[in-house]
């Protein structure tokens, strides 16, 4: 049985794969190419040691989340993670979470790694504390600097973001009659993007 799977724009394509996430495959990607410009489109490499690009896709999902989320635990000195589709926004935290006393710097972060990608479509940015007291507060300052206290993003909404930083691919959104499942959700940051082609 086929499923439907999305792209970050809204293309929909049915694969038969019980995965939650999976490649759409972009033949003959460049420039001049219908998706060229997108800021979610990653390379495939052939090997490792030569790092050679054989291809390229959008690793695409059988839902998608734009909503910007910490998950950090922040009295455990276990691994957090930041979901986000808003790649500047994900750097700006990793910057500022170099420079803190208690984390330690990931050699993995936007490394264009496929399993990197969720099944929301959202990206995993991963936050490594030190398993002490520093590495606990060091969390504490991420959180208290880019997030509320319910782990969503301050000063920025999915529609925000929607509106300003995926100009790339608004050509490609053909109907928006379902972008957002319901008016309380989005209050609530609750958003469910169900776009169809």
């Amino acid at each position: 049985m086929k499923t439907t799977f999305f792209c970050k724009c809204g293309k929909s394509f049915q694969k038969k794969t019980p995965a939650d996430t999976t490649g759409y495959r972009l033949s003959g990607y460049g420039e001049g190419h219908e998706c060229f410009g997108c800021p979610f489109i990653i390379p495939i490499y052939d090997g490792w040691q030569n790092r050679k690009i054989s291809a390229y896709e959008c690793r695409c999902s059988k839902r998608l989340e734009y909503k910007s989320y910490a998950q950090l635990y922040l009295d455990s000195k276990n691994v957090g993670n930041i979901y986000s589709l808003d790649f500047e926004f994900l750097k700006q935290i990793q910057d500022y979470a170099d420079k803190l006393d208690g984390i330690h710097p990931s050699h993995e972060a936007f490394s264009s790694r496929p399993a990197d990608y969720g099944s929301d479509g959202r990206y995993r940015l991963t936050v490594y504390p030190e398993q002490n007291r520093k590495g606990i507060r060091a969390k504490q300052l991420i959180h208290e600097k880019f997030f509320n206290p319910d782990g969503s993003r301050k000063g920025v909404s999915p529609v925000c973001f929607l509106e300003n930083h995926c100009q790339p691919i608004k050509h490609r959104v053909h109907s928006i009659s379902l972008f957002f499942i319901a008016l309380q959700q989005l209050e609530q940051l609750k958003v469910l993007c169900v776009i169809n082609r």
